[in-house]
């Protein structure tokens, strides 16, 4: 295990407030207080986040609106987004009505403030990546640059200790800490494992490979993995909206790798150019 000296302590736990403990927090109570399919419809909102923030710290130059390649980014990341929310709108379309937005026996007061926990935990999401990007896989003195697995290590770790503080609200009621049913287990182990660890090692490996904008440009295939794994394993059929949204996000993805592959190629050509001498 790799260990952190005393400055880098400030930025591990602003990873793990941000990327961690603030996301996981706010959308539990997101979907508590509305229904799972609100909480998969703010989604699309991180990719948007993300290329606004990174534009404005600097991590990205804004798209060169006088290339093809510009207008290639802006637009794929507008159709990943809309993929993703026409997909998300045609589940909730034929979600049942105990299931629906406006949750029986909910006050407009809760579903309000559902919606703004998943406003915030979306933005935070955002956030943590334009901050491990910018003060960690851009730094080239960084003792982290080369260490994704453990600098999600210590984000956790961090977001564990945030995390058992919040948890003391129950400090009254011990059976909330003890009284678990074997599927909540099962979801704990799944939640754990999965789409806590794995992912985030993932996405901070990817974070340091490539843009942000790229890693949270994936995001929307969220709602497209989602529905072909409903259809393949709980035998529910793609509506037409799941398809057109799906279709949607996998030309808005392939639209903003080729801007990114673009500019790529722009830059290598202009460092190119500027080591070779000039020719008298």
């Amino acid at each position: 295990m790799f260990f952190f000296s005393n400055r880098s302590i400030p930025l591990l736990m602003v990873l793990g407030l941000t990327g961690m403990f603030i996301t996981q927090l706010l959308y539990i109570l997101g979907v508590y207080l509305t229904t799972a399919n609100m909480a998969a419809m703010f989604q699309p909102a991180v990719p948007v986040w993300s290329t606004f923030l990174a534009m404005v710290s600097g991590v990205e130059p804004p798209p060169r609106l006088t290339k093809s390649h510009g207008w290639a980014k802006i637009l794929g990341i507008l159709l990943a987004v809309t993929g993703a929310v026409t997909m998300t709108l045609g589940k909730f379309r034929r979600s049942s009505t105990e299931d629906s937005w406006l949750v029986s026996g909910s006050s407009v007061g809760s579903q309000f403030l559902g919606c703004i926990c998943l406003f915030v935990k979306t933005s935070s999401t955002a956030v943590y990546f334009i901050i491990q990007k910018k003060y960690i896989f851009n730094q080239p003195h960084s003792e982290w640059k080369t260490r994704p697995m453990a600098l999600t290590a210590w984000s956790y770790f961090f977001a564990t200790v945030f995390l058992a503080f919040a948890s003391l609200i129950y400090v009254k009621q011990p059976e909330k800490f003890t009284n678990f049913s074997r599927e909540a287990v099962y979801c704990l182990v799944y939640a754990i494992f999965i789409t806590s660890t794995m992912c985030y090692l993932l996405l901070s490996w990817c974070n340091m490979q490539v843009q942000p904008t790229i890693v949270a440009a994936s995001w929307p295939l969220q709602a497209l993995f989602c529905a072909i794994l409903s259809s393949m394993c709980l035998g529910k059929s793609l509506q037409f909206l799941e398809c057109f949204g799906g279709s949607f996000i996998a030309c808005g993805l392939s639209a903003v790798l080729w801007s990114n592959s673009k500019v790529n190629r722009e830059l290598h050509l202009a460092l190119k150019a500027k080591k070779e001498p000039d020719v008298l």
